[in-house]
C-alpha cells in the first residue's frame, strides 16, 4: 500500500491576521478581507495564503489567487513576491502531474530569490525543486536538493526549513528503504520543528515516524505516532493532514488483518477528503483502500456468494478502478499496480474474467517495470552512496587546504607583528633622539642669551654702584680741599642727596642679590599671603624724593595675592623705576598704580602719560632684553626672571592710547 508522503511547501510570505479560525472558515475570512485592505504589500501576502491553501483542495481556486497575487506583486515590482507566487504555480503543476512544467516554475522562484540573497527562500526553492525530483524517482536529485536547501537552512538557523528538509530526506531514505536514516531524518525534523514551537508543524513528522515504524514491523510505535498525528490534526483543524494519517492507519489494521477497523478508518477519511481535497493524491490512496477493505472482508473467511458479498464486491470495484483511474493520470506506477492486482482479484469473483484478465495483466506488465525500476533505484542508492563518500572526501581534503590555510596566515601575521614592532621601536629611537637634539639646541640657545645678558647686566650694574659711589668721593674730596666751599644749607642738601645715594645703593645690590639667588636652584621664592596695599605704600616710601612725578595708587584695602613679597616689591620697583626714567622732562608727569580682583585672578598694573614705547623696545621687552641703563633698575631681564620664579606673569599693554602699561597677574 502507500506510503505517508507528502510535498510540504514553505510559506514564504505570512499574514499577520489575529484570528483563532483555522482552514476553510479562516480562508474565508481572508478572501473577505481583500477587498477592505488598503496596504498592497498585505493583500499580496494573503492572495498567498489563500492560494497555498488552495493547491491540496481545490487547483483552480489555487490558481485564480496566485494569478491575483503575480500581477499585484509584479505591479509592485516585489521580487520576495514574485517568487512566493510561482511556487505556488510550481505546486500546483506536481499536483497535476506536470513535472517538467513544476520545475520550470520552482527554477523561477529560485531565481528571484537568489536576486534578493533570501536565504531562507532559496532553501525553500531547493525543497521544493527536491519534491520534483523525488516525485521522478530521481533520488539522486532530490537528495542532492534537500541537502543543499539543509545545509542552507543549518547556516541562518531557519528551524522550519530545516523540518522540511530533514522530513524529505526521511522519505527518500524511506523509498530506498534505509529505514534507520529514514527514522534519523524523521527525528531531527521533528526536533527542528519542536524550537518553533507550532504544533501544526509536528503532525507531518509524527505522522512519518508512524509510517517507517509501520515498514519495520513495529506495529505498537506505528500506532501510536498515528493516534498523535491524529490528535494533533483535530486540534489544529487540519483535515486534509487528518485524512492523510487515516490512511496509515489503515494500512496498520489491514497489516493486522482487522479488516473491520480498517474500513472504518478509511470511510472516516473518505467523510473528509469528499469536503476537501477531493483530487489530491491522499484522497485517490483513500479510494483504492476503501475497494480493498471491501475485497478483503468478503475473501477473509472465504468467499461465500451472497447478497451482502456482492454488495461489498460492487463497492470494492468502484473505488478499486477509480483509484486505477486517477493513478494512471498521475503516473504513479507502484499504487496502480497493487490495487490493479487487487481489482483483477474483485473482477475474477464478479465472474467478469475478461476485465480480469486485462486488470491482471496490467499488473504483471506495470509491476515488471517496477522491479526494473526498483533495480535502477538500487543502483542509484549505490550512486547516492558513492557520490556522498566522493563529497565527504572533498569536505576532508577542504578541511586540511583551510587547516594550512590558517597555519600559513598565523605565520604571516606574526611576521606582520613582528615587523611592526622593530618599526615602531626604530621610530621611538628616532624620535627621543629628535627629542634630545631639540632640548640640546634650546639649551644651547638660553645659555647664549643668558651670556648675553649677564654682559648687559653687569654693565648696568657696574653704572649703578659707580655712580653713588662717586658722588660721595667728590663730595668728600670738596670737603677735604675746600671745607668752606659750601654753605650750611648747601651742604645739608647735598648730604641728604649722599645719602639717598647711598640708600639707593644697598637697594641695588639686595636686587642683585635677590636676582642672583633666584638663578640658582637651591633658592626658593617663600610665598605668603600679602596686602597689595602695603605694597603700594612701599613704593609711595621708596620714590617719596621724586617731586617732579605725581603718584596714583588705586586698589581695594583688603585685595590680597599669595606670593614672595620681595620679590614682587623688586619687580614694581624696578618697573617704577623704568617709568619715573622715561617721565623726566615730561611736564604734568603721572604714574598710576592699580590693583582688582577678575574671576579667580588678581591684577596689578603700572602706566604712565609718557610718550610710550616704540617697536624696538617693545621687541625687545618681549625678547626679555635690558632696555637701559638706569639708576634704579635692572632691566626687564631681572624682572622677567624675578616674576617667572613666584610663578606672576607681565604683559605689556600695546592697546593703551597713550604712555606704557604693564600689567602683573597672579592667580588668587
Amino acid at each position: 500500500m502507500k506510503s505517508f508522503s507528502i510535498i510540504l511547501l514553505t510559506f514564504f510570505l505570512s499574514v499577520h491576521v489575529c484570528s483563532q479560525k483555522q482552514g476553510q472558515e479562516f480562508i474565508d475570512s481572508l478572501c473577505a478581507r481583500v477587498p477592505l485592505e488598503p496596504n498592497d504589500t498585505i493583500k499580496a501576502k494573503i492572495y498567498n495564503k489563500v492560494g497555498l491553501y488552495y493547491v491540496q483542495v481545490n487547483i483552480d481556486s489555487a490558481e485564480k489567487y496566485a494569478r491575483k497575487g503575480l500581477a499585484l506583486a509584479t505591479r509592485m515590482k516585489w521580487d520576495r513576491g514574485i517568487s512566493a507566487f510561482y511556487t505556488i504555480f510550481g505546486s500546483i503543476d506536481i499536483v497535476k502531474a506536470q513535472f517538467d512544467s513544476g520545475l520550470i516554475q520552482y527554477n523561477t522562484s529560485l531565481e528571484y530569490s537568489k536576486k534578493i540573497k533570501d536565504s531562507m527562500n532559496i532553501a525553500g526553492s531547493y525543497i521544493n525543486l527536491g519534491a520534483v525530483a523525488n516525485a521522478k524517482s530521481d533520488y539522486i536529485g532530490a537528495a542532492r536538493y534537500y541537502s543543499q536547501a539543509l545545509d542552507i537552512a543549518n547556516a541562518i538557523k531557519d528551524y522550519y526549513n530545516i523540518g522540511v528538509a530533514s522530513e524529505n530526506l526521511a522519505l527518500v531514505y524511506q523509498y530506498q528503504e534505509d529505514y534507520e536514516k529514514a527514522l534519523s531524518f524523521a527525528r531531527q525534523s521533528l526536533v527542528a520543528y519542536s524550537k518553533l514551537g507550532e504544533e501544526e508543524n509536528y503532525l507531518a513528522p509524527i505522522a512519518l515516524l508512524g509510517d517507517i515504524f509501520l515498514k519495520i514491523k513495529k506495529f505498537d510505535s506505528c500506532f501510536y505516532y498515528c493516534q498523535q498525528a491524529i490528535n494533533i490534526a483535530h486540534r489544529t483543524n487540519d483535515e486534509l493532514k487528518e485524512g492523510a494519517v487515516l490512511n496509515s492507519l489503515v494500512n496498520y489494521y489491514i497489516e493486522q488483518g482487522d479488516y473491520a477497523n480498517a474500513l472504518n478508518a478509511a470511510l472516516d477519511g473518505k467523510k473528509i477528503f469528499d469536503r476537501v481535497g477531493p483530487v489530491s493524491e491522499d484522497a485517490t490512496d483513500n479510494r483504492g483502500l476503501l475497494g480493498y477493505c471491501y475485497f478483503k472482508l468478503v475473501t477473509k473467511n472465504g468467499y461465500v456468494k451472497s447478497e451482502s458479498t456482492d454488495k461489498f464486491l460492487d463497492s470494492a470495484a468502484k473505488y478499486l478502478t477509480q483509484a486505477v483511474e486517477q493513478f494512471k493520470i498521475t503516473s504513479n506506477k507502484n499504487e496502480q499496480a497493487e490495487f490493479q492486482k487487487s481489482l483483477a482479484e474483485v473482477n475474477a469473483l464478479k465472474g467478469d474474467y475478461k476485465n480480469a484478465y486485462l486488470n491482471f495483466k496490467n499488473y504483471h506488465e506495470l509491476n515488471d517495470s517496477i522491479f526494473s525500476q526498483a533495480n535502477k533505484n538500487k543502483l542509484a542508492a549505490v550512486e547516492t552512496q558513492n557520490e556522498m563518500d566522493k563529497k565527504n572526501g572533498e569536505i576532508e581534503k577542504q578541511k586540511l587546504q583551510v587547516k594550512e590555510q590558517k597555519k600559513n596566515m598565523l605565520l604571516l601575521v606574526m611576521g606582520l607583528v613582528m615587523m611592526t614592532a622593530i618599526g615602531f621601536l626604530f621610530y621611538r629611537v628616532s624620535a627621543i633622539r629628535k627629542q634630545k637634539n631639540n632640548e640640546l639646541i634650546q639649551l644651547n640657545k638660553e645659555l647664549d642669551e643668558a651670556n648675553k645678558v649677564k654682559a648687559k647686566f653687569f654693565g648696568i650694574l657696574s653704572h649703578d654702584l659707580r655712580s653713588p659711589v662717586a658722588n660721595l668721593v667728590n663730595f668728600l674730596a670738596l670737603r677735604k680741599i675746600k671745607p668752606d666751599a659750601l654753605t650750611t644749607g648747601e651742604a645739608t642738601e647735598r648730604e641728604e642727596k649722599i645719602t639717598r645715594s647711598a640708600q639707593s645703593l644697598l637697594d641695588t645690590m639686595e636686587n642683585m642679590l635677590l636676582w642672583s639667588k633666584s638663578q640658582m636652584q637651591q633658592f626658593k621664592p617663600q610665598k605668603k599671603t600679602i596686602l597689595v596695599k602695603d605694597q603700594f605704600d612701599y613704593i609711595e616710601s621708596f620714590f617719596s624724593g621724586v617731586t617732579d612725578i605725581r603718584f596714583q595708587f588705586n586698589t581695594d584695602e583688603k585685595l590680597e595675592v599669595v606670593t614672595d613679597e620681595n620679590y614682587l616689591r623688586t619687580i614694581m620697583q624696578n618697573l617704577t623705576q623704568n617709568a619715573v626714567n622715561v617721565l623726566k622732562n615730561i611736564p604734568d608727569a603721572v604714574i598710576t598704580w592699580s590693583a582688582r580682583k577678575e574671576e579667580g585672578m588678581a591684577y596689578l598694573s603700572i602706566s604712565d602719560n609718557g610718550t610710550g614705547m616704540n617697536e624696538m623696545l617693545q621687541k625687545r621687552f618681549e625678547e626679555s632684553m635690558a632696555v637701559d641703563s638706569s639708576k634704579h633698575g635692572l632691566g626687564f631681564q631681572i624682572i622677567k626672571d624675578l616674576a617667572k620664579a613666584i610663578d606672576c606673569q607681565v604683559q605689556l599693554d600695546v592697546g593703551a592710547e597713550q604712555g606704557t602699561t604693564f600689567v602683573l597677574s597672579f592667580a588668587s
